[in-house]
């Protein structure tokens, strides 16, 4: 089985000399799979890789996420500097990504895409043995503990290709590996539901604890891995539409489902400040002093009454107030810090802001040393719940998870009405102020589902082009005027 996959990897991923595959490549993982502390030895890093290739953990170039590029493309937050192809993706008015391996920039989709993967194809792995018969622990008893999570980082992995590519390559077994025909991001994250769902069947049906090195900070029960697996599936679930016309069609009431059986705290693993290991410079590089800022968009929503752009002047004294937010929401105070710094006016005053969002602060200025690295907030579930209710017109029950969540316990605002009008201002308010940096591309997720997305802002990346030149096929692109409107790029929001 090994050589198919290194000959079949090698096609698929670009170039066999450019790769770093950990588990595929390693001349010790026949050996590894063939024995069970081994089996149990790559699932046990499973989970951290998944994580660390949306978090980039190590900040090199075969690290890059997409992230932070979504984050700007989103006007949630803004940048002056090029790094990570910010700059570019999130000019106005928004261009074409330049997919070619000789853009300096093209690791943003190229590497995420293959170290996804490198994941995925591990996840694949360790479930085929275990097919195969393979029992992991004294007479068996962690077989069915590896075997969910290999599950749930499998179907992750195609959910999350899903979720940020217009399509990918399927894989369900590693019979898949000699495949190469790409599958609509539908389908991906369809099937990727699937195998998460199976590792909440395994769950729900066995008891374990993981060990504690596997997903750091808490202890997971079987219970509490379903919980998180339910809420990863109502995520994927709503994320995953590219319009606001697939949004409103979603299955809202399964999406209820799951998020009611979801998380019931915050999943933030225990950042170690390990390069490689479980650190995010996705965080630090993007909301660290001197890097990105909160939008203008974000800070009007916050109050009205300051302009959703910078003064053309480039004069943060021709802004209201000198841009100071005037609000009654504490969490001006607690999540965002007064900042008139801004630099690179020759790339457009429209970058500039008032404000830097502080709420992640412990994390970075402590290089992420034993402090918290948050991939999922609780209120996000909430949110989940309390949006499915509005689709389905249950509108009291949906202000009564507002008026008991983040909006009155951390904004100290008022409660709201039981009304479809207000519910859903709520709502949006909350998404927008309470889940910054909360996971990755969450904010582009939102502006895309609901048709807001600046004219000519891609709604998906491409495949990679090495990926597509291997296979062979036409190479092809979107943003600006490349894509069909409301399908692959922005028709303006």
């Amino acid at each position: 089985m090994k050589y198919t996959i290194i000959i079949i990897i090698c096609f698929l991923f670009f170039a066999c000399d450019e790769l770093e595959v950990e588990n595929l490549n390693s001349p010790d993982t026949d050996v590894m799979l063939s024995d069970p502390d081994g089996v149990k030895a790559i699932t046990a890093g499973l989970f951290k890789s998944w994580f660390s290739v949306g978090h980039d953990a190590a900040y090199t170039l075969s690290s890059e996420t997409p992230a932070r590029a979504m984050w700007y493309m989103a006007d949630c937050g803004t940048v002056f500097w090029s790094n990570f192809g910010a700059v570019d993706l999130s000019k106005e008015p928004r261009e074409a990504y330049i997919n070619d391996v000789g853009y300096p920039y093209h690791w943003v989709g190229k590497a995420y895409y293959k170290n996804m993967y490198d994941v995925l194809t591990s996840s694949t792995d360790v479930l085929a043995v275990i097919e195969n018969g393979m029992q992991i622990g004294k007479n068996g008893e962690e077989t069915d503990m590896v075997k969910a999570m290999a599950y749930l980082t499998q179907g992750l992995s195609n959910g999350y290709l899903g979720l940020i590519f217009d399509k990918a390559f399927l894989i369900e077994s590693t019979e898949d590996y000699q495949k190469i025909n790409l599958t609509s991001y539908q389908e991906m994250v369809r099937v990727g539901i699937s195998q998460i769902e199976k590792a909440i069947a395994i769950c729900e049906n066995s008891e374990f604890t993981i060990p504690s090195t596997w997903i750091p900070g808490d202890v997971w029960t079987n219970v509490e891995l379903a919980q998180l697996a339910h809420s990863y599936i109502a995520r994927l679930m709503v994320y995953s539409s590219r319009n606001l016309e697939q949004n409103s069609a979603l299955d809202w009431a399964t999406v209820l489902a799951h998020a009611e059986k979801g998380i019931q705290k915050d999943f933030a693993p225990l950042g170690d400040g390990v390069a490689k290991s479980w650190k995010s410079y996705f965080h630090i590089k993007t909301a660290g002093s001197g890097w990105g800022k909160i939008d203008m968009r974000i800070i009007h929503i916050l109050d009205p009454s300051i302009p959703a752009t910078f003064p053309e002047s480039g004069l943060y004294t021709d802004l209201p107030n000198n841009g100071q937010i005037n609000s009654p929401d504490q969490r001006v105070d607690t999540d965002f810090e007064y900042n008139t710094k801004n630099s690179r006016p020759d790339r457009g005053y429209y970058r500039w802001s008032t404000y830097r969002y502080k709420r992640l602060d412990d994390y970075i200025n402590n290089d992420g040393i034993d402090k918290r690295i948050v991939d999922f907030r609780l209120a996000e579930n909430d949110l989940f719940k309390a949006e499915a209710l509005y689709y389905m017109e249950r509108y009291s029950e949906a202000a009564q998870i507002i008026n008991n969540g983040t909006r009155v316990n951390r904004g100290n605002l008022s409660t709201i009405e039981a009304t479809k009008e207000v519910v859903f201002e709520a709502l949006w308010y909350e998404r927008n102020i309470e889940l910054i940096l909360g996971g990755i591309g969450l904010e582009f997720f939102d502006m895309r589902r609901m048709n807001l997305l600046q004219k000519g802002t891609m709604l998906h990346f491409p495949v990679p082009s090495q990926q597509l030149e291997l296979i062979p096929t036409t190479v092809y692109t979107f943003g600006g005027d490349q894509g069909v409107p409301g399908e692959d790029v922005s028709a303006g929001g």
